[in-house]
Formats: C-alpha cells, structure tokens, sequence
C-alpha cells in the first residue's frame, strides 16, 4: 500500500507541474518595482532642422515606444502613423511627446523629426516599454520663455498604483536638468544652448505629490520643457 501510495503522489506532483502553464517574461505584479522599459537612447544635434533616431535596442513588434522632443523650433513634419502629445509652440525652447505601438517597419525606419525656422539645437529621447504596458493615460506640461532654477508642476490627476510614468525635463541651457521624481533613463547636453533627461517611474501607490524640474544652468534667453506620459 505504501508502494501505492507513493506512485499515486509522484503522479500528482508531475500533472501539478504540468498545469502551471508557461512563465511570463516582464509581466508586472500589481505594486511591483520591476521595470516594464526594455531600452531607451538620446540622439541630439547642437545644430540641426531634421534630427533621426533608431527604435532603442532590444524593441520587439508590439513594444510601445515613446520619444520626446525638445529643442529651440517647434516641430514642422514627423514620422507618420505616431500619436502626438503636448506640443508646445514657444519663442525659445520647445518640446513635445510622440508613442506608438511598434511594427516591423518601425525597427527599420525609426523616428524622424523635421522643425521650422533655422538650424537649432535638437533632442530626440526613446523610450522602449514591454507590451505589458498598454494603455496611454495621461499627460501635463508646464513651459515657459525664462528659466527659474526650478519648476515645480502639480501631481498628475488620473493615475493610480501600477502606472508607469516617463518625466521629462529640458531646457535652453547647458547643464542637465534633474526631476525630483523617479529614476534617471537618459540625459544629455547638446553644448551651450540645449540639454534634457528623462527619469521613469512605477507608481506602488497613487500620486498625489507635485514633480519638481530643476534647472542647473545657464543661457540668454532661455525657455524650457517640462512633461510627462504615464501608461497602466
């Protein structure tokens, strides 16, 4: 009967084990700390009217993937079939956000970005997120034509535990900016006249506190860029 039973509990495990179906790769538990974000990249000019970025590396069809913009023109043409967001249309410094869901013709093409006016300071940051995150939410923005040392922009309204949020912070300047949120993905200065960062975020509860941009340096005029997207 031992013999019996023993086989019968050896047969039990193995179907137990059997049933438990296939692991998942970058799924995200609810209060998790885990990064959905595959990869990002910074590609930046000091003087430019077209700037191109390839998709970060890693991407996969299906991935989200976000670039932000910002530079001292306001945008004239982009890449087509990307969603835009935030586009700001100031004297000195610009900025703005494009997402799209991935194809097999974007990790070939890319992302392309075409402004007014003349040859400026440009910067395109990507971001690559697993497709585990979906689902645009929100976005908010402050910009202006001076700079102060530091911006201070209200919580978002609309997010809640499990979001993921990419802020980003840019400037006419020449020193890198810092957000008081979040961890740093990418930065960059393109010289005297451009710098940014993007820092992300997975909210483990809501969020309720207010996101300070700082802005280190210095240059005449000045204007800055201040975003952020969040995605459940």
């Amino acid at each position: 009967m031992l013999k019996t039973f023993a086989l019968l509990l050896t047969f039990l495990v193995s179907s137990l084990a059997q049933n438990q179906g296939p692991s998942v790769t970058g799924a995200l538990a609810s209060g998790s700390s885990s990064s959905p974000i595959r990869s990002s990249n910074v590609t930046s000019s000091a003087s430019a009217l077209t700037l191109a970025a390839a998709i970060p590396s890693g991407a996969v069809v299906g991935d989200i993937c976000v670039f932000s913009y910002s530079g001292q023109n306001f945008y004239s043409t982009y890449s087509s079939g990307w969603t835009i967001e935030v586009a700001t249309n100031q004297s000195y410094w610009n900025g703005t956000f494009f997402y799209k869901v991935l194809t097999s013709g974007d990790l070939t093409s890319g992302f392309s970005i075409t402004t007014t006016g003349s040859a400026s300071p440009m910067i395109l940051i990507g971001v690559d997120l697993m497709p585990t995150v979906t689902t645009y939410v929100t976005t908010a923005y402050g910009e202006n034509t001076t700079t102060p040392a530091s911006v201070t922009v209200p919580a978002l309204s609309g997010v809640s535990a499990g979001n993921v949020v990419l802020y980003v912070s840019s400037y006419r300047g020449s020193t890198v900016p810092t957000v008081s949120r979040g961890s740093l993905l990418q930065n960059v200065t393109t010289g005297t006249a451009g710098a940014g960062a993007v820092y992300w975020e997975k909210l483990l509860s809501g969020f309720s506190t207010a996101v300070t941009y700082n802005f280190p340096g210095t240059y005449s005029p000045q204007g800055y860029y201040n975003g952020y997207i969040a995605f459940n």
